[in-house]
């Protein structure tokens, strides 16, 4: 709509679409027709402003969207976690849900990877026939081949009339719809001719390309385009092709191929029990043998097995789907959209599978992803190495600020100072290179905290301005902050190259959880954290290094405490059993972790969090530190966690380590 004295044209488009949508889904309740009608008369002659006239626009989307929302069918091929069409959904939820408009999506799953049989059919069109008798669809989403079949077999019968969407169709041909004015969709056409042509080019000598194909439509689908493909091939290269073979003969004839033969694997196989063997199992299979370099067609084998190649992206599959449908939902005739026939694959490839065969990165595609590529230490911790070095920058200006601004009696402190320092790196030198590492990285750190803690207590007289007392807090408290971390980096390195050593003495778990108690008191109490202990009369003490025991424990409640919201609970339990030992325990009422996440959390200077977002402070070294020592005591930690429900991590110590006492 566009009128030349329009001054806000984005409102009549909107306007305009509103009524057409209204007009489209037949809603002529007069509340509804109202709204945008007088908002449009009174808007020309007293030119109310377009804010409070889309105001009722927004109501009126309002009120569609309460009233009437589009019943959307998607019928799936195949089971719900199936690797293929498991995207393929995501991806039409996605695009529906991100559309805004009222769906009231219907899902029904075939289940004919599982169930081939023309009976199965029958029996779902008269489950259909019974489910939907009074049912009717705006639009009809359909995934792969056999759903597809099944609407046009049956559609006209159950469904008369209703639009409908395919996605995942292999060998698309336009004769399929002769007669079927009401169906569109995008076509999935894997690209073997360039999976072939890569194959060939990553292995030079190639000599034979095995073919495993299922005995399913898809699978003979891509048999006979590669079976063209083979035809137009010189006779140095020889085309097997091993049909609906069991897993165990697939393995067989795996073990015989040799570094010169290239394996493309086209769908499923099944055990001589009749089960199915997922294609993600069959290409994990297959490349564990490692005779010979894997190919697929799937993006979604990455990292299962496979090379690579120009690979089918099932998600894009369902999203196009969806789109379309979108187009057709708001009022565009489907005989208007065409069948989209080109699919939308991308070159990905796996950089640890072509290591493996020593296959060259140079021969790929321009375009080509690649994953799995090893990252050096600099790059995988890039924001790490920046915090630390800004730590250190910021801390070396304040200190080069301050020097430069204090009274001529400082400066004999400085030439001490830089004397000890001289003096200890020259006593250094002959030490190892952990202990270089601890007196560099330490002894400036200390210093920085000492002389800021003299100036803060005014030892040696007023420091001046009020900005400059401020100043000494900060250097205070981030070269405190500074020293832990490169503590803990520090003692992870110790523990790694096998140069920490225990004092070890007897230990008593119980007051030790006290001290490490009252020294996170305060922080504690300001978060409104209830601390419980539950440790037996009769727990006996362990024989092990109390400094590092202490440390376990403080880091486990400082992690408690951090991952946190206020009002919650943390307990400290300890158990004895003859089997185990003894098993200290820390559980909270936190945030909780995934398996992933706990996983992720092991490794030094990990984070669990986004990228994005920050919000706990850390470095990463935290759970790492305190796995590493007390597994110097030839004990474990075990992590029990789930999202929104805390977590547990327990300490055991081996019973070798238990101090019996004397009357025993």
């Amino acid at each position: 709509m566009k009128l030349g004295l329009n001054p806000y044209p984005a409102f009549w488009d909107r306007t305009a679409a509103i009524l057409a949508t209204l007009c489209r889904r037949r809603v002529y309740s007069l509340k509804i027709l109202l709204i945008p009608a007088c908002t449009l008369l009174l808007y020309l002659p007293l030119g109310f402003s377009h804010l409070s006239v889309q105001a009722h626009i927004v109501g009126t989307e309002h009120e569609i969207e309460n009233a009437h929302p589009f019943k959307v069918l998607v019928l799936n091929s195949y089971h719900d976690g199936f690797s293929w069409s498991d995207p393929i959904m995501t991806g039409i939820r996605d695009t529906l849900h991100a559309s805004h408009l009222p769906i009231d999506l219907w899902i029904e799953y075939m289940d004919t990877k599982r169930f081939r049989e023309k009976e199965h059919l029958e029996t779902l069109y008269l489950l259909f026939k019974h489910k939907f008798a009074d049912s009717h669809f705006d639009i009809i989403l359909t995934s792969d081949n056999n759903a597809l079949d099944f609407i046009i077999d049956y559609g006209d019968r159950l469904f008369p009339e209703t639009p409908v969407v395919f996605s995942g169709i292999n060998g698309f041909n336009p004769s399929l719809l002769k007669g079927k004015s009401n169906i569109t969709g995008v076509v999935e056409k894997s690209a073997l001719k360039a999976s072939v042509n890569v194959a060939k080019r990553l292995i030079p000598d190639l000599q034979e390309i095995v073919v495993i194909t299922p005995g399913n439509v898809t699978g003979q689908v891509n048999r006979k385009i590669l079976e063209k493909i083979a035809r137009s091939h010189p006779p140095n290269i020889t085309f097997t092709f091993w049909d609906d073979l069991l897993i165990s003969e697939t393995l067989r004839r795996t073990k015989n191929l040799t570094p010169r033969s290239a394996i493309i694997v086209l769908g499923v196989s099944r055990t001589t029990s009749g089960s199915v063997v997922p294609v993600e199992e069959v290409t994990k299979r297959i490349s564990k043998i490692g005779t010979a370099p894997v190919f697929s067609i799937w993006d979604y084998l990455i990292g299962k097995g496979i090379v690579g190649g120009e690979l089918v992206s099932a998600y894009s599959q369902g999203q196009t789907s969806a789109q379309m449908a979108l187009r057709i939902l708001s009022g565009e005739k489907i005989e208007n959209i065409p069948v989209i026939t080109k699919s939308p694959n991308r070159n990905i490839f796996d950089y640890a599978e072509m290591e493996r065969f020593g296959m060259k990165t140079d021969f790929l595609p321009p375009d080509s992803i690649i994953t799995n590529q090893s990252v050096s230490f600099i790059k995988k911790n890039r924001k790490l190495v920046f915090l630390v070095f800004g730590i250190i920058l910021i801390l070396s200006l304040f200190i080069v600020f301050l020097i430069s601004t204090i009274t001529k009696q400082k400066r004999i402190e400085r030439e001490i100072k830089a004397a000890k320092e001289e003096a200890e790196v020259a006593s250094q030198a002959k030490s190892n290179f952990l202990a270089i590492m601890s007196h560099e990285l330490r002894t400036p750190l200390n210093a920085i905290i000492g002389f800021s803690e003299i100036m803060d207590m005014k030892m040696f007289g007023d420091v001046g301005s009020k900005q400059y007392k401020d100043y000494v807090k900060d250097i205070h408290g981030s070269g405190k902050h500074l020293l832990s971390m490169i503590n803990d980096i520090l003692d992870l390195s110790k523990i790694e190259a096998g140069k920490m050593e225990l004092r070890e003495e007897s230990v008593c778990l119980r007051q030790l959880a006290q001290d490490a108690c009252n020294l996170i008191r305060d922080k504690a109490k300001s978060a409104n954290v209830e601390i419980i202990h539950e440790f037996p009369d009769d727990l006996p003490e362990v024989w092990g290094d109390h400094r590092m025991i202490k440390q376990v424990i403080l880091n486990l409640l400082s992690n408690a405490l951090k991952f946190m919201e206020k009002n919650g609970k943390v307990t400290l339990k300890a158990e004895q059993s003859k089997k185990d030992g003894i098993v200290f325990s820390i559980s909270d009422t936190g945030i909780g972790m995934t398996e992933e996440e706990i996983e992720l959390s092991l490794r030094p200077f990990t984070q669990i969090e986004g990228s994005f977002v920050r919000k706990y402070d850390g470095t990463g070294l935290g759970l790492p530190l305190a796995k590493s020592l007390i597994e110097l005591h030839e004990g474990a930690m075990k992590i029990e966690s789930s999202p929104g429900h805390g977590t547990k991590v327990s300490l055991y110590f081996p019973p070798e380590r238990i101090m019996r006492s004397s009357s025993a």
